[in-house]
């Protein structure tokens, strides 16, 4: 049978202190899956951290136990954290501070742990390298952001971060890592092979709405609100526009030219649904002659038919038939003989 007793200790808070109201049914069985373990902010649906330890306190009344207080700890704690986080170049955090921002970047809520990423970065590469892995698209742009803004110095570390970032399952991850890199003047040869697999992703991007975040009560959580919805649209542009397509195929035109390697992803470009992409493809190939024979057996089927999709000048067809006859023209010189 069911104890009673939580809802006891709420009657007896109501008459003495007069401040508390009864339990529900719904609080009692959300409070009681907190005290079982399972995470706090999931189960009370809450994604703003300041209004988290208010609902934990209610817990406190409706499911009192040691998962409660415990969970309760570190939403104080989270919420702590919010509160004094400041302005890092103002007034950067001292050994102890950082120790305490550090307890953001585990928590629960994908806002939290970016905003903390954005303030603790700067005097944490390992936490902000390790981020890029995180498994919110948020974390992983503050990583980005992070890295570009504050460790440009570290180059073993922070290029290879990027160049994976460019493979991200994100399109605006994708956008955001391949300008880092740019700006650090690293897209070249190197690059090439995590160009083409973000070129090649399969496009599955989820466009969130801004109503998906709700609204905040503290300046601070209110400020986290902004920077997210902000995010929100840059995102957008991004995944409308085809931004992160355009820059990749723009960059195998200007790239140089590529290795044997890169061959099967230039090969599975030729068939992409932008006719940038399948132009820059066709190109790319051509510029590697004869290193390139394995795929001209893929350049005549793009001969064939023009895409149906933004190819109404043929671009691509054209641009593949070039390509065709540029390492057909440097086998026959080198070989004396054409692949057919």
């Amino acid at each position: 049978m069911k104890s009673r007793l939580p809802v006891v200790l709420a009657a007896i808070i109501i008459l003495v202190g007069g401040c508390r109201a009864p339990c529900t049914q719904d609080e009692l069985d959300a409070c009681s899956r907190v005290e079982r373990g399972e995470p706090a902010a999931k189960v009370l649906g809450s994604v703003n951290p300041t209004i988290l330890p208010e609902s934990l306190e209610r817990c406190v009344v409706c499911a009192d136990g040691p998962g409660v207080r415990k969970a309760l700890d570190a939403a104080k704690k989270v919420e702590g954290v919010l509160k004094n986080l400041g302005s890092s170049k103002d007034s950067p955090p001292n050994k102890e501070s950082q120790e305490r921002l550090r307890e953001g970047l585990a928590s629960e809520n994908q806002l939290v742990r970016m905003d903390t990423l954005i303030m603790l970065g700067e005097h944490d590469l390992n936490g902000t390298l390790k981020a890029t892995g995180d498994s919110s698209w948020f974390v992983r742009w503050a990583a980005i952001d992070t890295l570009t803004k504050h460790h440009t110095s570290s180059i073993p570390q922070v290029v290879p971060a990027l160049t994976a970032a460019l493979r991200d399952e994100d399109c605006f991850v994708r956008y955001e890592a391949f300008a880092a890199l740019q700006r650090m003047n690293r897209v070249d040869t190197s690059v090439a092979g995590a160009i083409l697999d973000g070129l090649n992703h399969p496009a599955t991007v989820v466009l969130p709405g801004k109503d998906t975040l709700p609204n905040m009560t503290s300046p601070k959580a209110q400020a986290i609100r902004d920077i997210a919805l902000n995010l929100i649209e840059q995102r957008e542009s991004v995944a409308r526009g085809g931004l992160d397509v355009l820059v990749f195929a723009d960059a195998l035109e200007g790239i140089g030219t590529l290795r044997s390697e890169h061959v099967p992803g230039l090969i599975t470009a030729l068939n992409h649904a932008h006719v940038q992409v399948r132009v820059a493809a066709a190109r790319a190939l051509g510029r590697m002659k004869a290193d390139a024979r394995d795929a001209l057996p893929a350049l005549r089927e793009a001969q064939k038919a023009p895409k149906a999709q933004n190819d109404a000048t043929g671009q691509g067809p054209m641009s593949a038939a070039i390509a065709a006859a540029v390492i057909e023209t440097a086998l026959q010189e080198s070989t004396g003989t054409v692949s057919r």
